[in-house]
């Protein structure tokens, strides 16, 4: 088994790589440090062709990066998994949005647990998806940019991104309630979002994502 994780993980899992032994004769067990040049992750990830790509749950806020390091070290379709000390139903969501393959939880799994986890992944088993071939073709990814059809619709998904009532944003951009909602429900509507609160966040992020790793 090929697997590259991250220097957190590194951290959290020390014996990871004695675990994937026992399993596997020869195993891959390759890290990156986050923050590092991009160049030398890549080539991390081009010198192991991971099969499993194991990372901290910051990466989920630099999602794109960790996509294209993957694309660019020629294994765009290795299966992330995200490892997290607690699992919850709000970061399967997450990851799962994302197009992520699996969360871990390393407080219920010891090293071994952790490997069979790995296994299961490596031969198409998760949790999150009925079908494991979604998750390398996942189309739900909410696209807040193109929701997004004028610059009033930017300043009213700002201002519910800050957590304003729709009467509230009525009032500071001058439209009448029924003409936010409306915007608010067609933002809704091409975003994909599930309700108000996820688009603000979706905005949000999007926003931060694109401040951290532009995408060229």
């Amino acid at each position: 088994m090929r697997v590259v994780v991250d220097s957190s993980v590194h951290r959290s899992v020390p014996d990871l790589f004695e675990a994937l032994r026992r399993v596997s004769g020869s195993p891959v067990l390759e890290v990156f440090e986050a923050g590092v040049n991009t160049d030398r992750m890549v080539e991390v990830v081009r010198r192991s062709r991971p099969e499993i790509v194991l990372v901290d749950p910051a990466w989920l806020s630099a999602s794109s990066l960790l996509k294209r390091v993957l694309s660019n070290g020629g294994v765009p379709a290795a299966r992330i998994v995200v490892g997290y000390s607690q699992r919850s139903q709000a970061l399967d969501i997450r990851v799962r949005r994302l197009g992520f393959f699996e969360v871990v939880s390393f407080s219920e799994l010891s090293a071994d647990d952790l490997v069979d986890r790995l296994v299961d992944v490596a031969s198409g088993v998760s949790r999150l998806w009925v079908d494991p071939k979604d998750a390398g073709n996942y189309q739900g990814l909410i696209q807040v940019k193109e929701c997004v059809a004028d610059d009033l619709d930017i300043e009213i998904i700002e201002l519910v991104a800050l957590g304003l009532s729709d009467r509230e944003i009525a009032d500071g951009v001058h439209l009448s309630l029924q003409a936010v909602r409306n915007r608010v429900s067609g933002m809704l509507d091409r975003s994909g979002c599930s309700n108000r609160t996820h688009l603000g966040w979706a905005y949000t992020s999007m926003r931060t994502v694109d401040l951290i790793c532009p995408i060229t």
